[in-house]
């Protein structure tokens, strides 16, 4: 009897095994299908563009002291600079904050003393900083200061740089005399806080 029961037995666990065939649990195969698909799957990238479209603003600014100052600030829309920042495993937010190009033409009574063009090269050429800082960085639209053109008898054009990954401000001041001579100075740098 007890040789009977021992046949049973052996009997119960070989079509047991014979009929599993090896395979893995559930929770075993949920666990391999999620480990597949984390490493097969591109996360999703979700591309936030400032600004959205192109963007253009021209100013025209006539001062008391003789001076006409044309202003005319775009987007461009070929150079960017791109902030990233991982969500989770599947998902990319990019921030791509686009270049501005400004354009000024400046005259003296009728007569023109500076017709320039402010971009990353112009920032190169009259301020020390590097190429691969400036790669980082944007060029905000410029514009007239014209209380401290009227005060100091010069064009005073504020301009800024701005680096989106630090989040981190420069102001510049542009300042253009009679003859048209120029100067860069950096007046503050500062952070945005939020």
């Amino acid at each position: 009897m007890k040789k009977l029961y021992f046949i049973i037995y052996i009997g119960i666990i070989t079509i047991l095994v014979v009929l599993s065939g090896g395979r893995k649990t559930k929770h075993e195969s949920l666990k391999i299908a999620i480990t597949k698909f984390k490493h097969s799957a591109t996360p999703l990238e979700i591309n936030k563009y400032t600004p959205k479209k192109f963007s253009e603003v021209s100013t025209d600014t006539i001062l008391s002291n003789g001076y006409t100052i044309s202003i005319k600030s775009f987007t461009d829309m070929q150079t960017s600079v791109i902030k990233k920042k991982k969500i989770n495993d599947f998902t990319l937010n990019k921030e791509i904050h686009r270049k501005w190009i400004s354009k000024i033409i400046i005259k003296k009574d009728g007569i023109l003393i500076f017709n320039k063009t402010i971009n990353d090269n112009f920032f190169l050429r009259h301020y020390t900083i590097s190429r691969k800082a400036l790669q980082n960085t944007i060029c905000i639209e410029a514009e007239v200061n014209q209380e401290r053109s009227l005060k100091e008898r010069n064009v005073c054009i504020n301009t800024r740089l701005f680096f989106p990954k630090e989040k981190k401000h420069m102001l510049f001041s542009l300042k253009v005399n009679e003859k048209g001579i120029y100067n860069l100075e950096k007046l503050q740098a500062y952070k945005q806080t939020t």
